[in-house]
């Protein structure tokens, strides 16, 4: 299945179907977002009060790995309907603090994103903030 057949915005993937939130009337699914031909899915846990290391440690624990600035700039685009289907599957809301970011400036500093204004500034690792995976996601799971 082709990723442009799809509208860019965010899903809810269950049943081997996507969903639009506000269309959605099950409990459990994935959020997933697509833009352009980048898609991903938002996972419903993060981690919270976490050193850069800690998060990206917990991401891949989740079998992801933290957003990029890029993603996490769509996903900002795109908050009110990722907070509405992250709300349909029970999962923890977007929040307006600071989040870490899987880019690195250096060995001592990394970049995180700053949920209330949507921008990104760099800090160091050992501050602690959120962290939330990202998954990858494949539409050649979806059917025809």
């Amino acid at each position: 299945m082709k990723n442009s057949i799809y509208e860019n915005g965010v899903y809810i993937y269950a049943d081997r179907k996507l969903y639009k939130p506000e269309e959605f009337s099950g409990k459990e699914g994935k959020v997933v977002v697509v833009f352009g031909s980048d898609a991903f899915e938002v996972s419903p846990e993060q981690i919270e009060n976490a050193t850069w290391q800690e998060a990206m440690e917990f991401a891949k624990s989740k079998g992801g790995n933290l957003p990029d600035r890029m993603q996490r700039m769509i996903m900002w685009k795109y908050n009110e309907q990722i907070q509405m289907a992250l709300e349909k599957i029970g999962g923890t809301q977007l929040g307006e603090d600071l989040e870490w970011l899987c880019e690195e400036l250096s060995s001592h500093y990394a970049w995180i994103f700053n949920g209330y204004y949507g921008y990104v500034v760099n800090n160091g690792k050992y501050y602690t903030y959120t962290g939330r995976p990202l998954l990858d996601f494949q539409f050649d799971e979806l059917v025809d």
